[in-house]
């Protein structure tokens, strides 16, 4: 199961959502989409979940009527579109009370609560009626005393803001309840009141904490940009110039200008916009740029990389290598009758009649029944300075129920050598996934990111497809016949040409 919340089944491409979401381990229902946000109840294997919303990756779901949210990199995904999967059979259980609808709140109650999102951080203060606070300005932030009112459930919410803290924390005194909130100094905030009048906000807009340069390789530049909240952007490049622009974003304790002079950055500029569209500007002046990327890292700060031309390998643009997964002693996963190995050979080489009629090279990483070790398929294509690699796989589980199509990529800004070509990495993956979706309509499993050999060692953008599960009577079945292999072997050949005619 995967563990790395880069990306997972969300299509961000349309805004379909999937009908459900299906349960494999024990998951935590959250009360948002992130990981930051409390674990309110648990889900159990097999537990099959309408969903209501997606989000950055996350699902809402609804549980006995209650909405949570849940990651989807922890759940399977069941399209409309294609046939349901198969409900494992229930085990019986003792009988649970439904859970009861969330109560509106008491009109003399207040609950405290928090969002963390693009825009920054939200604390709320929310009753069943009206509020009427007395605020008073503190030399630390502010304090709201509400009369007659009783504070139930959270009283204490606490956010890292760079190494400071933002907190909030509720007391009751008496009949009264009494809300401090502590703001680090030199933090913009301003207050609001929504839902007419029964939420007290403070709001925190979303700011750069820190801007920070490294360098790596010989030409390698490493921009690291720490928010209080993970970002919006859009990235654009002209002439020597890459662009991006952040989202509602405010400029916080970033200069306007650095001189990051080196022999690729000429120098950085940064400009706040105000207005219906608030946000910032990044604009890095280059010399003799070979390769941007850019993406949040696993710790949450924006990355941006870049790489100076002369660093940039030389590639044979019209070749591909094909790498047929499994082969010899090493059989792969097995059906009832058919082997992995032999399946995968098969598409493989037909994936490469398609591609060499339509006047690309070719090279495999196997013709025949014989075994080639991980490290040594990437070594071939790296050898030829491939434009591209794409291994073929069929997939299986402890369990015979799973099916379905995924394909993976993997450029973890951990690696500045496979994050520098994270968009052609995703692209090339996503281009393969969907044209086998439309080809053979099984059930969407995903485009994700997982840390394999041949993903991992080849210097060109590279792919591995699971096209089918041959260990599920239901696609073994189809991948026995000849014309459903022809016509993985078409989608495969598709998704290649299509990220080819893309560069």
């Amino acid at each position: 199961s995967m563990t790395s919340p880069v990306n997972n089944n969300v299509d961000t491409d349309t805004n379909k959502k999937p009908a459900a979401v299906i349960v494999s381990n024990t998951v935590n229902l959250r009360t948002g989409p992130g990981t930051t946000y409390s674990s309110a109840d648990q889900a159990q294997p097999g537990e099959k979940l309408a969903v209501l919303d997606q989000k950055d990756g996350w699902y809402q779901v609804s549980r006995g009527g209650v909405p949570f949210w849940v990651a989807g990199w922890v759940v399977d995904v069941a399209w409309e579109e294609h046939e349901p999967i198969p409900e494992p059979e229930p085990e019986p259980k003792p009988v649970e009370t439904p859970q009861p609808k969330p109560e509106e709140i008491k009109e003399d109650v207040i609950k405290l609560s928090y969002t963390k999102d693009e825009t920054g951080i939200t604390l709320k203060m929310t009753s069943g009626s009206k509020l009427n606070p007395e605020i008073e300005k503190t030399a630390s932030g502010l304090t709201y005393t509400y009369k007659d009112m009783q504070i139930e459930g959270l009283n204490l919410i606490k956010q890292d803001i760079g190494s400071n803290q933002l907190r909030m924390r509720g007391i009751n005194s008496g009949n009264d309840a009494i809300i401090s909130v502590e703001i680090p100094a030199g933090v913009e905030f301003r207050t609001e009141t929504l839902d007419k009048g029964k939420t007290e906000a403070i709001i925190i807009p979303n700011f750069i904490l820190n801007i920070e340069r490294k360098a790596f390789g010989s030409t390698g530049e490493r921009i690291i940009i720490t928010t209080i909240a993970p970002v919006e952007y859009t990235k654009t490049q002209q002439d020597d110039k890459v662009i991006f622009e952040f989202k509602d974003l405010l400029l916080g304790k970033a200069r306007s200008q650095y001189s990051f002079n080196s022999s690729l950055i000429k120098g950085v500029t940064l400009e706040e916009l105000s207005g219906k569209n608030p946000g910032v500007i990044m604009t890095i002046a280059t010399k003799e740029l070979g390769q941007s990327s850019a993406g949040v890292g696993s710790d949450g700060a924006f990355n941006i990389m870049l790489r100076g031309k002369s660093e940039t390998r030389q590639v044979r643009e019209n070749l591909i290598v094909l790498d047929p997964g499994h082969g010899g002693s090493d059989s792969g996963a097995r059906g009832s009758t058919l082997t992995e190995k032999e399946v995968n050979l098969d598409i493989a080489l037909q994936v490469g009649e398609i591609l060499k009629k339509k006047g690309y090279e070719v090279e495999y990483t196997r013709t025949g029944d014989t075994y080639v070790g991980l490290q040594e398929r990437a070594n071939i294509a790296n050898r030829l300075n491939a434009a591209v690699f794409v291994s073929i796989h069929n997939n299986s589980f402890t369990t015979n129920d799973k099916m379905g199509t995924e394909t993976f990529f993997y450029a973890p800004v951990s690696n500045p050598d496979l994050f520098l070509q994270k968009d052609d990495r995703e692209r090339l993956a996503r281009n393969i996934h969907n044209q086998l979706l439309s080809k053979l309509r099984r059930i969407d499993r995903g485009v994700k990111q997982e840390n394999y050999s041949v993903l991992r060692n080849t210097n060109m953008p590279s792919a591995l497809v699971e096209i089918m599960f041959i260990n599920n009577p239901t696609e073994e079945q189809l991948l026995k016949q000849s014309n459903i292999r022809a016509l993985a072997a078409e989608a495969i050949a598709e998704g290649i040409d299509q990220y080819m005619k893309g560069r």
